[in-house]
């Protein structure tokens, strides 16, 4: 038995203070903090240039309606029955979401506005920074219809603007068109198929006469082939969780939606994803 003034026992006392203190630290170093995780992306989205909309699902309103973050003041309007809930991933943290069920009709909208018809020709933004940035953090429960994320594209009476939506296949699509037709689609396709009950997040940029591009958890794919010089400005709503006018819905979960009139810069989105990418544990796709 050591007693306390033998030299071990105050060396096994230090021993045992210093492994409490590394145990500490490896808990806090695998467990994101909910508080520090969403409150930064959230800060990161409120400061990306030209931002037009931001719909966290942290944030809403009577009846579960998401409100608008961005100061725009465009809350948007539920369809459905579209629910708030969170979910914590293993080794993740805290993630607001909706949950969206086709079968119910459930999809969030705001009616077309002048501040979503963005066409990449914008005078009040300078030439070099024009074009088109839409994004969500996204999860898929099956892949039985090609399913909206966010849009404002209606092929009926050729209303396509722009458009992020989920393959059946489980890839990632972006599209714009220059005047709404089918025929002047210009779309860029995630390289990965995603697999179901996972978080992606993901982000389309339309860079005028230059690129449609697609990220996808890190990896950006983009299509350089013939873009054109603007995008169609149309007359659909704004949809999140589907397309086409209330149709092709999303079975799954969104954590949060943007929108922005200027095209991020990659490093934006590669810093993003790097305060993302914890959040999502053992989940992240």
């Amino acid at each position: 038995m050591m007693l306390r003034d033998d030299p071990l026992y105050r060396m096994q006392k230090q021993i045992n203070l210093l492994n409490a203190q590394v145990k500490e630290l490896k808990e806090r170093e695998s467990t994101p903090q909910y508080l520090f995780g969403w409150s930064g992306i959230i800060s990161a989205i409120m400061a990306m240039p030209g931002l037009r909309g931001f719909w966290p699902m942290s944030v809403n309103r009577d009846q579960g309606v998401p409100n608008d973050l961005s100061n725009t003041g465009m809350p948007l309007t539920r369809n459905g029955t579209p629910s708030l809930t969170y979910s914590i991933p293993s080794k993740g943290a805290v993630i607001p979401n909706a949950i969206f069920q086709s079968a119910g009709g459930d999809y969030y909208s705001r009616a077309d506005q002048a501040d979503l018809d963005i066409t990449g020709t914008d005078n009040g933004i300078g030439p070099s920074n024009r074009g088109i940035t839409v994004g969500c953090l996204a999860w898929a429960d099956a892949f039985t219809a090609t399913m909206g994320l966010v849009s404002k594209w209606a092929a009926t009476g050729n209303q396509r603007s722009y458009l992020l939506n989920w393959q059946t296949t489980g890839e990632l699509t972006f599209s714009v068109t220059s005047d709404g037709t089918a025929a002047t689609i210009k779309t860029a396709t995630s390289s990965t198929a995603f697999v179901i009950d996972k978080w992606v997040f993901t982000v389309g940029r339309f860079i005028p006469s230059t690129e449609v591009n697609i990220f996808a958890n890190g990896v950006w794919t983009p299509n350089t082939s013939s873009i054109p010089a603007s995008a169609h400005s149309g007359t659909a709503d704004l949809q999140v969780g589907a397309y086409n006018i209330g149709t092709q819905l999303l079975d799954g979960r969104i954590g949060f939606a943007f929108l922005s009139a200027i095209p991020a810069p990659d490093a934006v989105i590669n810093d993003l994803w790097a305060l993302v990418e914890p959040m999502l544990g053992d989940a992240v796709g």
